[in-house]
């Protein structure tokens, strides 16, 4: 009691520093599922019975290279597009049941994470053995240049923030990737109502070395992994569900697309092309653009209901 007298008494009435808020935790990756323990010695009675009955053993239950190079199908499962984790698990066959339930479980645990998409997006990442470079956008120092949010309400311009610099980001690595292509865009793809179709019997090219390289490496399509991920965190942190029924109204053309923000009432924007981002605060609407949708111009597309059907 005396020490804290005397802290009292000592205390700066001018200091005011002991009443601010902490500082802002940086947001950070959410953890990853725990990893199933499947012992490979495991008891599996009725599984040893019949492998017995068939003349074999658990160490028999396997591909092998010689019996891989023997399939009428090893030239296709031999490409540079097979999954990193297939040939180790047909190597050892008998773990396939557990890296499946190793599987349900991470999405499981994606599913009742603080932000699922992004989560989930990471698990794909990790089976695709990409590795995570990038850190979620830090609300409290995120910076966007894409729109000028100054008429909106504090609170919500600084929740759209980290959203838009998403956006912008996701912008960037698509023109980059863009510049190594090896077609032209619109040979690569076609830009369907629900977004991007890969046209296979086009550009480019997949037998050719260097269309592969592109593809697998880090100036293709894989450029665009930590950014979409990135995007998915800022949308899902970004906690718009408390803007529900906020009586306001936005629209800035931006150069990665519209930005549309539409009040509580019943809208029907019409057909208004691609919308980079698209907000609706609440109301039984009706859509006829494509919702969500990427295009040429417009390399990512959030759209976001609050409410009504």
């Amino acid at each position: 009691m005396i020490l804290q007298l005397i802290l009292a008494c000592s205390k700066d009435p001018t200091d005011d520093t002991g009443d601010q808020d902490p500082p802002a935790i940086a947001p950070t990756w959410d953890a990853e599922a725990a990893e199933l323990v499947c012992p490979a010695d495991a008891p599996a009675p009725l599984l040893d019975a019949a492998l017995l009955d068939a003349g074999l053993s658990r160490e028999l239950v396997a591909y092998d290279d010689a019996s891989w190079q023997g399939a009428s199908y090893a030239d296709v499962l031999d490409d540079p597009f097979v999954l990193p984790w297939f040939r180790a698990l047909h190597w050892d066959a008998l773990r396939i049941p557990c890296a499946a339930r190793q599987l349900a479980a991470d999405l499981d645990h994606a599913a009742a994470s603080a932000h699922p998409v992004a989560t989930a997006l990471g698990e794909a990442m990790a089976r695709l053995a990409e590795p995570v470079e990038a850190a979620p956008i830090d609300p409290s120092t995120a910076v966007q240049t894409l729109a000028d949010l100054s008429d909106l309400p504090p609170d919500l311009a600084a929740a759209l923030t980290p959203i838009l610099a998403a956006i912008e980001a996701v912008g960037v690595a698509r023109d980059r990737m863009s510049e190594t292509a090896p077609a032209p865009e619109d040979d690569l793809v076609s830009y369907g109502h629900g977004g991007v179709l890969v046209g296979y019997d086009s550009a480019p090219d997949l037998t050719d070395s260097a269309v592969q390289d592109w593809i697998l490496g880090r100036t293709g399509p894989r450029r665009l992994y930590d950014p979409a991920r990135v995007l998915a965190f800022a949308v899902e942190e970004a906690d718009l569900g408390q803007f529900a029924g906020l009586d306001v109204t936005f629209s800035a053309t931006t150069p990665r697309g519209q930005i549309v923000i539409a009040g509580p009432g019943d809208d029907a924007p019409g057909d208004i092309g691609n919308a980079a981002f698209y907000l609706d605060l609440g109301g039984n609407d009706t859509y006829v653009h494509p919702a969500a949708a990427s295009n040429r111009r417009v390399p990512a597309a959030v759209h976001v209901d609050l409410g009504g059907d």
